[in-house]
């Protein structure tokens, strides 16, 4: 890992929140997630209930969307009902306590953060 990246797991407070529904959603990947890009962050937020919402802070013009989340047993999906409805993602996952969450999808693999100040 990056030290930045060993440095945000070892800084931030988890509060440890339950799924709505636990056999379709890992409960180690509630709450808010970023991931560094070209002048900024992706932000990613993973609610309880299975519904995520994803916005780009970067200047790179990635569309806002939000929708339908599942993760469980190292496998996630989700499906956009906003923003880019019909748009689906899904891949493998690895959750590294307690805040970085790796994942793979359309666009690659990548390590995403819980920051400390969301």
């Amino acid at each position: 890992l990056r030290p930045e990246l060993a440095q945000v797991a070892m800084h931030c407070a988890v509060v440890p929140q339950k799924p709505t529904n636990p056999a379709m959603l890992d409960a180690n990947l509630i709450g808010t997630w970023q991931l560094p890009v070209k002048r900024g962050n992706w932000v990613w937020e993973i609610a309880a209930n299975g519904t995520y919402k994803f916005h780009s802070e970067a200047l790179d013009g990635a569309p806002s969307h939000a929708g339908v989340f599942t993760a469980t047993k190292g496998q996630w999906t989700l499906t956009a009902t906003t923003g880019l409805p019909g748009y689906t993602d899904n891949g493998q996952y690895l959750f590294q306590a307690p805040n970085i969450w790796m994942a793979k999808g359309k666009l690659g693999g990548a390590a995403w953060t819980r920051p400390c100040n969301r």
